[in-house]
């Protein structure tokens, strides 16, 4: 590959770029506005550690991640904390 067709591939690819930095500065923005209406102050973020542990009073709690790059495991125990 010649440096010219190179150089414009990476030209085709800022455009791409661009769009998607633009639309992820969008998605923060509109995650800001949700953020600010009654009772969603905490929209899209985990919650906190004393809601989970309220949540496994009747016992363990175990979620499971699987994906093709990993697998995780969560366990939450009232007991533990």
């Amino acid at each position: 590959m010649s440096q010219m067709e190179a150089e414009g591939d990476s030209l085709r690819a800022t455009p791409r770029i661009n769009d998607r930095h633009q639309a992820s500065i969008e998605l923060d923005n509109i995650i800001i506005q949700i953020r600010q209406l009654l009772s969603f102050g905490n929209f899209s973020l985990p919650p906190p550690v004393e809601e989970l542990n309220a949540g496994a009073f009747a016992g363990p709690i175990i979620l499971i991640d699987a994906s093709k790059l990993s697998c995780d495991v969560f366990l939450i125990d009232a007991d533990a904390f």
